[in-house]
């Protein structure tokens, strides 16, 4: 896990991780072999909020991960992207070679009333210029290549506790992990699947318990 990666959720739920619509995700990002804005997705439905808009895809920056403009007040501590996004959902990392990455205008954090996601779908559908509430937020037009693909994500924090009570023990992740690793397999994809927050290499059983005591206890 370099610090220069970018990495992006591919399918961030609500405080768990959900295994079966995670592979599911994985699976056609995989076939396309491309990441896809909405619009290159056929998804164009309105009632969908967000600054990436229709044209643009959004990650998290690893360069800006102690970027924290809103410290001082304790109701924005946390509020950023790898906080909201990559840490609840499989991600996604990427080398920034040959990425025009756009850094977004940052605005003061939006508070999600209808007035305010309005506003996120209208800034999220300017052409001249792009805008984010989130610090470590960058942006991407278009597609991204999975030849940029250099590792992906798992948050098995997030496995092991939750309030949803969705909770996985150490053989359902070493399961999970071999589910994603024949995926990619696949699909000729080569690439390591790490621990987001201990960044260990999920590559042995014995890792995968080490790991998963470390949340446990």
């Amino acid at each position: 896990m370099k610090r220069d990666n970018i990495y992006h959720a591919i399918e961030v739920n609500e405080d768990c991780y959900l295994h079966d619509e995670t592979l599911n995700k994985l699976k056609n990002i995989l076939s396309d072999q491309y990441l896809y804005s909405r619009r290159l997705q056929g998804d164009l439905d309105l009632g969908k909020g967000g600054f990436a808009g229709f044209d643009y895809i959004s990650f998290y920056d690893n360069f800006l991960r102690y970027a924290k403009p809103y410290e001082n007040n304790k109701f924005y501590r946390g509020y950023n992207s790898y906080s909201s996004y990559v840490a609840n959902s499989l991600s996604l990392g990427f080398k920034r070679d040959d990425i025009e990455i756009i850094k977004p205008t940052l605005i003061a954090p939006v508070v999600f009333d209808w007035d305010s996601m309005e506003m996120m779908r209208i800034l999220g559908k300017s052409d001249t210029c792009r805008y984010s509430d989130m610090p470590d937020e960058i942006q991407v037009k278009d597609k991204v290549s999975l030849k940029n693909l250099v590792c992906l994500t798992l948050p098995v924090h997030l496995m092991v506790q939750n309030k949803k009570g969705i909770i996985y023990d150490s053989s359902d992740i070493y399961d999970c992990v071999n589910d994603i690793k024949n995926l990619l397999m696949k699909y000729d994809y080569e690439v390591p699947v790490y621990d987001l927050y201990s960044r260990t290499k999920l590559d042995s059983e014995e890792k995968i318990n080490k790991v998963f005591k470390k949340y446990k206890s």
